[in-house]
């Protein structure tokens, strides 16, 4: 699968090109599975998966909408999710170019902005966590050599966050290549606690306290027992409660997992009238 940014139609087209000896030039093209929508007035310019497949990120270079995220979970159906920009932006107005992504987090060269990383542990709700100030902040000292932030081509241009030492590098047009050494912005989440109970209509209610840095959560339930593998039943949740009605007073066993880029916390296990069974909560690390 090849995902194309087109720049005269305004979007990403997705190519299936599992026949790679096949000869292109005869006119003989690869077959579009899918395309996102058409939106007026952006440069699609370049995209990037998650690790997953799940998740499409596009960057748009024409200052219109900036970041947008699409569900490939089907290739042949993209399904927008949102669009979203630098933490400054509102401030100073930045145009991204290029994107990557590694584990859990994207980095971004943001242009004038600098390098931009993103948690997109939870694509529906992605959080600035870290930046570095090639353009404006060269030398690294806090004191900005070009205070000024504007829509131009002109600042970070690439991203390769894939050294086995876990720096990245970024290419600045004006100031040259930087070598950026980075650091966790936080730990796993932290602990947190779950209830449960049915209500009046047999349903199943969840509630739970937030977990410390947790950028989402996902629901998992095992319909025979405990022991029984556990199915997600919900994802990418920010409040902390979830109503299950898919089997009206019958017993689940529920699992909540909190997410971060760092990693997984999940709950110990939980039944539908809130026995608390099965082995103690866990975490693991991305």
């Amino acid at each position: 699968m090849s995902i194309v940014c087109l720049r005269c139609f305004r979007c990403q087209r997705i190519w299936d090109i599992t026949d790679v000896d096949q000869d292109w030039n005869t006119g003989d093209l690869p077959v579009i599975i899918g395309q996102t929508q058409q939106v007026s007035g952006i440069y699609a310019h370049s995209n990037w998966v998650s690790e997953d497949k799940r998740y499409l990120f596009s960057f748009d270079e024409n200052n219109a909408v900036d970041i947008t995220v699409h569900d490939i979970s089907d290739p042949t159906q993209p399904t927008f999710i949102k669009t979203f920009q630098y933490s400054g932006n509102a401030e100073h107005d930045a145009i991204p170019h290029n994107g990557e992504i590694r584990g859990r987090y994207l980095y971004v060269a943001y242009y004038m902005a600098g390098l931009r990383i993103f948690d997109v542990s939870n694509p529906y709700q992605p959080y600035e966590v870290g930046k570095d100030e090639t353009f404006r902040d060269p030398n690294g000292d806090g004191v900005f050599e070009n205070p000024d932030i504007t829509a131009k081509w002109n600042g970070a241009w690439n991203t390769y966050p894939y050294l086995s030492s876990g720096n990245v590098l970024v290419s600045d047009e004006l100031h040259g290549l930087f070598v950026v050494k980075q650091t966790p912005p936080y730990g796993i989440p932290g602990r947190f606690f779950v209830t449960s109970q049915l209500d009046g209509s047999g349903y199943t209610v969840l509630s739970w306290t937030a977990a410390t840095n947790a950028r989402g959560y996902s629901v998992l339930r095992s319909n025979s027992s405990s022991t029984a593998p556990f199915t997600p039943i919900a994802e990418h949740l920010l409040e902390m409660s979830y109503i299950d009605q898919s089997a009206p007073s019958e017993i689940g066993f529920y699992r909540i997992v909190a997410i971060n880029g760092e990693g997984n916390r999940a709950s110990r296990i939980v039944s539908s009238n809130g026995t608390v069974v099965g082995s103690k909560a866990s975490k693991r690390r991305q």
